[in-house]
């Protein structure tokens, strides 16, 4: 009799080890899965933080250009300018000098 109870009990034990193992299977591999979803969104907002950090450096160098240009362009100007002036000074030294050789020429005749 006793030998009959305990060929009872082996089998449901077994059954229940057997279900237990197959919860925590299935425990496992939901955390598994919830892990690897996890890890593939950090990945993801990584990324999208790598092309962030990659614009605002395109944009830093963009700015740096055009202050660049912007400090040839006013450079630029003032050398135009400059010329300019020299040259208008120059005209009117010159014109003026003409005027006072004719003035003296007129006033000899």
């Amino acid at each position: 009799e006793s030998m009959v109870s305990m060929s009872s009990t082996v089998p449901t034990a077994s059954s229940t080890v057997s279900a237990v193992s197959t919860a925590s299977s299935s425990v496992v591999s939901t955390v598994s899965t919830a892990s690897s979803s996890v890890a593939s969104t950090v990945s993801t907002v990584s990324s999208m933080a790598s092309t962030v950090s990659s614009m605002a450096s395109t944009v830093s160098a963009v700015s740096s250009m055009a202050s660049t240009v912007s400090a040839a362009s006013s450079s630029t100007v003032s050398a135009v300018s400059t010329a300019s002036s020299s040259v208008v000074s120059t005209v009117s030294t010159a014109s003026s000098s003409v005027a006072s050789t004719v003035s003296t020429v007129s006033s000899m005749a």
